[in-house]
Protein backbone atom coordinates (compact mmCIF):
# COMPACT_ATOMS: atom_id res chain seq x y z
CA UNK A 1 0.00 0.00 0.00
CA UNK A 2 1.11 3.56 -1.19
CA UNK A 3 2.64 5.25 1.86
CA UNK A 4 1.00 8.72 1.94
CA UNK A 5 2.49 11.76 3.54
CA UNK A 6 2.70 15.22 3.19
CA UNK A 7 6.23 16.86 3.11
CA UNK A 8 7.64 20.52 2.85
CA UNK A 9 11.26 20.55 1.53
CA UNK A 10 13.84 23.44 2.06
CA UNK A 11 11.20 25.25 4.77
CA UNK A 12 12.94 28.55 4.54
CA UNK A 13 11.52 31.67 2.31
CA UNK A 14 8.99 31.41 -0.51
CA UNK A 15 9.32 32.99 -4.06
CA UNK A 16 8.25 36.32 -2.24
CA UNK A 17 7.77 39.38 -4.80
CA UNK A 18 9.96 42.15 -4.96
CA UNK A 19 8.31 44.84 -3.56
CA UNK A 20 4.31 45.64 -2.61
CA UNK A 21 1.45 43.20 -1.77
CA UNK A 22 1.76 41.12 -4.62
CA UNK A 23 0.85 37.46 -3.91
CA UNK A 24 3.58 34.72 -2.60
CA UNK A 25 3.87 32.11 -4.92
CA UNK A 26 4.98 28.25 -3.64
CA UNK A 27 5.53 25.28 -6.23
CA UNK A 28 5.40 21.77 -5.75
CA UNK A 29 4.81 18.55 -7.21
CA UNK A 30 2.78 15.42 -6.45
CA UNK A 31 3.95 11.54 -7.35
CA UNK A 32 2.71 8.40 -6.81
CA UNK A 33 0.53 9.64 -3.53
CA UNK A 34 3.45 12.16 -1.90
CA UNK A 35 2.45 16.03 -2.24
CA UNK A 36 6.09 18.38 -1.50
CA UNK A 37 5.93 21.90 -1.21
CA UNK A 38 8.70 23.67 -2.26
CA UNK A 39 9.25 26.64 -0.05
CA UNK A 40 12.73 27.86 -1.19
CA UNK A 41 13.39 29.88 -4.73
CA UNK A 42 15.43 27.73 -7.48
CA UNK A 43 16.01 24.22 -8.35
CA UNK A 44 15.23 21.29 -6.09
CA UNK A 45 16.00 17.53 -7.31
CA UNK A 46 13.83 14.93 -5.56
CA UNK A 47 15.80 11.48 -5.63
CA UNK A 48 13.44 9.21 -4.16
CA UNK A 49 10.81 10.42 -6.36
CA UNK A 50 12.85 10.75 -9.99
CA UNK A 51 11.67 14.25 -10.49
CA UNK A 52 13.62 17.43 -10.75
CA UNK A 53 12.01 21.06 -10.74
CA UNK A 54 13.30 24.43 -11.46
CA UNK A 55 11.57 27.87 -10.75
CA UNK A 56 12.23 31.19 -12.03
CA UNK A 57 10.72 34.74 -11.73
CA UNK A 58 10.33 36.80 -14.56
CA UNK A 59 9.47 40.45 -14.11
CA UNK A 60 7.57 41.18 -17.16
CA UNK A 61 5.79 44.05 -16.02
CA UNK A 62 5.32 46.16 -12.92
CA UNK A 63 1.77 44.84 -12.10
CA UNK A 64 2.87 41.10 -13.16
CA UNK A 65 4.82 38.40 -11.71
CA UNK A 66 5.40 36.13 -14.03
CA UNK A 67 6.93 31.94 -13.03
CA UNK A 68 8.31 29.91 -15.14
CA UNK A 69 8.60 25.91 -13.76
CA UNK A 70 10.68 23.32 -15.73
CA UNK A 71 9.73 20.04 -14.65
CA UNK A 72 11.58 16.86 -15.39
CA UNK A 73 11.24 13.30 -14.90
CA UNK A 74 14.81 11.21 -14.50
CA UNK A 75 13.11 7.86 -14.46
CA UNK A 76 13.35 5.27 -17.34
CA UNK A 77 9.45 4.34 -16.96
CA UNK A 78 6.26 6.99 -17.59
CA UNK A 79 5.82 9.05 -14.58
CA UNK A 80 2.42 10.69 -13.55
CA UNK A 81 3.29 14.19 -12.04
CA UNK A 82 1.24 16.95 -10.76
CA UNK A 83 2.50 20.33 -10.82
CA UNK A 84 1.45 21.98 -7.90
CA UNK A 85 1.20 26.15 -8.18
CA UNK A 86 -0.12 27.89 -5.15
CA UNK A 87 -0.84 31.61 -4.31
CA UNK A 88 -1.90 33.43 -0.82
CA UNK A 89 -1.77 36.76 0.18
CA UNK A 90 1.67 37.95 1.99
CA UNK A 91 -0.56 39.36 5.27
CA UNK A 92 -3.42 37.35 6.50
CA UNK A 93 -6.71 39.27 6.80
CA UNK A 94 -10.36 38.64 8.21
CA UNK A 95 -11.49 41.23 5.17
CA UNK A 96 -9.81 38.90 2.48
CA UNK A 97 -11.96 36.83 -0.51
CA UNK A 98 -10.55 34.33 -2.90
CA UNK A 99 -12.87 32.79 -5.23
CA UNK A 100 -12.53 31.17 -9.04
CA UNK A 101 -14.36 32.74 -11.78
CA UNK A 102 -15.76 30.12 -13.98
CA UNK A 103 -17.00 32.47 -16.95
CA UNK A 104 -13.23 34.05 -16.63
CA UNK A 105 -11.01 30.91 -16.31
CA UNK A 106 -9.29 32.42 -13.57
CA UNK A 107 -8.82 32.76 -9.58
CA UNK A 108 -9.21 36.01 -8.18
CA UNK A 109 -7.79 37.38 -4.32
CA UNK A 110 -9.06 40.39 -3.12
CA UNK A 111 -7.37 42.13 -0.11
CA UNK A 112 -6.76 45.71 0.80
CA UNK A 113 -8.55 47.40 -2.13
CA UNK A 114 -6.51 45.55 -4.62
CA UNK A 115 -7.42 42.67 -6.74
CA UNK A 116 -4.92 39.78 -7.73
CA UNK A 117 -5.89 37.28 -10.67
CA UNK A 118 -3.93 34.38 -11.05
CA UNK A 119 -3.49 32.06 -14.08
CA UNK A 120 -1.09 29.29 -15.47
CA UNK A 121 -0.37 28.33 -18.85
CA UNK A 122 1.39 25.10 -20.72
CA UNK A 123 1.57 23.81 -23.93
CA UNK A 124 0.49 19.84 -24.17
CA UNK A 125 -2.04 17.91 -22.68
CA UNK A 126 -2.49 18.24 -19.07
CA UNK A 127 -5.44 17.46 -16.79
CA UNK A 128 -5.83 21.06 -14.61
CA UNK A 129 -7.32 21.19 -11.20
CA UNK A 130 -8.11 24.50 -9.64
CA UNK A 131 -9.18 25.41 -6.04
CA UNK A 132 -9.06 27.65 -3.25
CA UNK A 133 -8.32 26.71 0.24
CA UNK A 134 -7.95 28.20 4.11
CA UNK A 135 -3.95 28.70 4.32
CA UNK A 136 -3.65 27.23 7.32
CA UNK A 137 -4.58 23.55 5.84
CA UNK A 138 -2.26 24.17 2.62
CA UNK A 139 0.64 21.82 4.68
CA UNK A 140 -1.29 19.51 6.15
CA UNK A 141 -3.84 16.53 4.02
CA UNK A 142 -6.52 18.45 4.83
CA UNK A 143 -6.02 19.70 1.55
CA UNK A 144 -6.82 16.63 -0.18
CA UNK A 145 -9.82 14.78 -0.93
CA UNK A 146 -7.86 11.81 -2.07
CA UNK A 147 -3.64 12.16 -1.88
CA UNK A 148 -3.08 8.88 -3.09
CA UNK A 149 -4.64 9.98 -6.01
CA UNK A 150 -3.64 13.49 -6.13
CA UNK A 151 -7.46 14.70 -5.61
CA UNK A 152 -7.44 17.79 -4.27
CA UNK A 153 -10.72 19.19 -1.71
CA UNK A 154 -12.78 21.36 -4.13
CA UNK A 155 -14.01 24.86 -3.09
CA UNK A 156 -14.83 27.66 -5.67
CA UNK A 157 -14.34 30.62 -2.84
CA UNK A 158 -13.08 31.19 0.86
CA UNK A 159 -13.19 34.52 2.84
CA UNK A 160 -10.15 35.22 5.08
CA UNK A 161 -6.56 34.01 4.95
CA UNK A 162 -6.99 31.83 1.21
CA UNK A 163 -4.36 29.98 -0.97
CA UNK A 164 -5.65 29.33 -4.63
CA UNK A 165 -3.85 26.45 -6.03
CA UNK A 166 -3.85 25.40 -9.46
CA UNK A 167 -2.18 21.29 -10.73
CA UNK A 168 -1.39 20.68 -13.79
CA UNK A 169 -1.24 16.60 -14.17
CA UNK A 170 0.43 14.37 -16.95
CA UNK A 171 2.19 11.50 -17.94
CA UNK A 172 5.60 12.05 -18.23
CA UNK A 173 7.58 10.23 -20.99
CA UNK A 174 10.82 8.55 -19.64
CA UNK A 175 13.24 11.37 -19.42
CA UNK A 176 10.96 14.20 -20.38
CA UNK A 177 10.92 17.62 -19.62
CA UNK A 178 8.03 19.86 -19.46
CA UNK A 179 7.53 23.66 -19.02
CA UNK A 180 4.68 25.42 -17.23
CA UNK A 181 3.97 29.02 -16.69
CA UNK A 182 1.89 30.33 -13.69
CA UNK A 183 1.10 34.54 -13.11
CA UNK A 184 -0.32 36.38 -11.09
CA UNK A 185 -1.70 39.97 -11.99
CA UNK A 186 -2.22 43.05 -9.81
CA UNK A 187 -4.31 46.00 -10.00
CA UNK A 188 -7.64 48.46 -9.04
CA UNK A 189 -9.87 46.80 -11.29
CA UNK A 190 -11.75 43.20 -12.91
CA UNK A 191 -11.57 44.63 -16.04
CA UNK A 192 -7.75 45.73 -15.88
CA UNK A 193 -6.44 42.65 -15.24
CA UNK A 194 -8.64 40.39 -16.96
CA UNK A 195 -6.85 42.73 -19.96
CA UNK A 196 -3.57 42.29 -18.89
CA UNK A 197 -4.40 38.41 -18.66
CA UNK A 198 -5.98 38.34 -22.51
CA UNK A 199 -2.62 39.82 -23.67
CA UNK A 200 -0.59 37.29 -22.11
CA UNK A 201 -2.01 34.65 -23.62
CA UNK A 202 -2.53 36.52 -26.89
CA UNK A 203 0.92 38.28 -26.99
CA UNK A 204 3.66 34.64 -27.71
CA UNK A 205 5.95 37.49 -26.79
CA UNK A 206 5.30 37.30 -23.42
CA UNK A 207 6.66 33.60 -22.81
CA UNK A 208 9.80 35.35 -23.11
CA UNK A 209 11.49 31.53 -23.47
CA UNK A 210 8.33 30.34 -26.14
CA UNK A 211 9.78 32.74 -28.92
Amino acid sequence: MTNLKMEIRDAETPLKSAEGEHLHFIPGIWVDGKACWITNAGEKIFYEEQVLIKTHMEQIHSKIHFYNIYVSSQSTKPLNIKVLMMNHHPHPGKGHFAFISPTDSVTYHLADQKLNLVNAYSKGAFKKQCTILPYWNVYTDQIWANLERGSLKYQPMVKGDAASIITYEKIFAPKETVKIHCWSIMGDSKTELFSLDRSLLKNRLAFPFEK
